[in-house]
């Protein structure tokens, strides 16, 4: 069985303003199901989901300058092999 958040369970879950989440609602970047009107609730499961395809990869992990092993940077903050 699902579980569902209110605006405020849900802005407590991911630690932002509730303010913030009716912007993400309005523009439909989050996934959520509309009730009726006004009424707005939020599955556990994809929001989870949702923040797992949000993820951002780290720049030049594991990479080496073929030298070293080590991982150089540029003056600019760019990794370099």
């Amino acid at each position: 069985m699902k579980k569902f958040l209110s605006y405020r369970q849900l802005s407590e879950y991911l630690e932002i303003k509730v303010s913030t989440l009716y912007s993400l609602v309005s523009r439909h970047q989050v996934p959520h199901h509309r009730l009726s009107g006004r009424m707005v609730r939020f599955s556990v499961e994809e929001i989870d989901d949702w923040l797992s395809s949000k993820r951002c990869p780290i720049e030049g992990a594991g990479q080496s300058n073929g030298r070293s092993g080590k991982t150089t940077t540029s003056k600019e903050g760019r990794h370099e092999s």
